[in-house]
This record gives structure tokens, sequence and C-alpha cells, in this order.
């Protein structure tokens, strides 16, 4: 698909039921210019520290967004853990909720997640899904093939 098609092409669409999971996490609330290399620290600083505390990550680093904004990005870096967490610095403890959720897995660049949401939310309304205001996603693959995870709360 060239960059300039108006939708992504998503796949593994599915709807799931997700338990609740211990995750640690670094708080944001940067520009939206500024998320690439907030990200990036926040990453260095979550796995510097959980290496610190000798816990390990227990899945794959996620953003987690409560809601959406134009002018700033607030937002969670984080990732889940199986072992307890002390909070120091930026990094605290906490849990994401378990729920009903709607996954899409979008396997391409990082500059067109807004169309791989663009194209999952119009899956979502064709289905008659009603989203909840937060959603989250999971990055996986490598930096040459990069795979995120598209994660939506259902409210329906």
């Amino acid at each position: 698909m060239s960059p300039s098609a108006p939708f992504a092409v998503i796949d593994a669409l599915q709807i799931v039921l997700v338990p609740p999971r211990d995750v640690a996490v670094v708080p944001l609330r940067v520009a939206p210019d500024a998320v690439p290399a907030a990200l990036a620290a926040a990453l260095d600083e979550l796995y510097g520290e959980l290496a610190a505390q000798g816990v390990a990550p227990a899945g794959a680093p996620f953003t987690y967004h409560r809601a959406a904004a134009e002018d700033v990005a607030d937002f969670e870096v984080g990732v889940p853990v199986s072992d307890p967490v002390t909070a120091r610095g930026r990094v605290v403890p906490t849990s994401l909720p378990g729920a009903r959720v709607a996954v899409a897995t979008w396997r391409g660049p990082h500059d067109r997640l807004g169309d791989a949401w663009a194209s999952f939310a119009a899956w979502l309304a064709l289905r008659g899904h009603v989203p909840a205001d937060e959603c989250w996603e999971c990055y996986r693959g490598t930096v040459d093939a990069p795979v995120t995870e598209l994660h939506r709360p259902l409210a329906d």
C-alpha cells in the first residue's frame, strides 16, 4: 500500500478477554512532536530501573492512552511484570484493567499508526462495536520490521 493511501491494512482482528495485569510504567505528558524522544527516554529509564530492582519484563513494551487530545500526548509507557516493582524516579507500579478488547495487528512503520487506528476504528464501527476511551499499543517485531498490536477495550 502506498504511503498516501487513506487506510492501512491491519490483520489478526479479534475480540478477546484480557485479564488484569501488573505493570510498571512511566507516565508522560508531552507535545505530540516530542513523543518519539520521550518514549525512547522513558523506555531506557523503565528497563534500567527494572534491572536495578532485579525484575524482568513479562511481556512486550506498550503505551497506554486514557484519552486523545490534539495538543498534548498524555500516556504511560510500560511493560508487564510478574514480580512487584517499587516506585522510584518516574517508574511506578500499577495495573492494566481486565476488559473485553478488540485487537488488531499493524505490520508497518510507526509513522503510519494513525492510518492503522483509522482502519481499526472503521472495522469496529462496521460491526457495531462501541470502543471505550482508552487504548494501548504493544510493540513487537524489530526496528526493520515493526509489528504493533492495537488494543481497544469495548464499551458495548
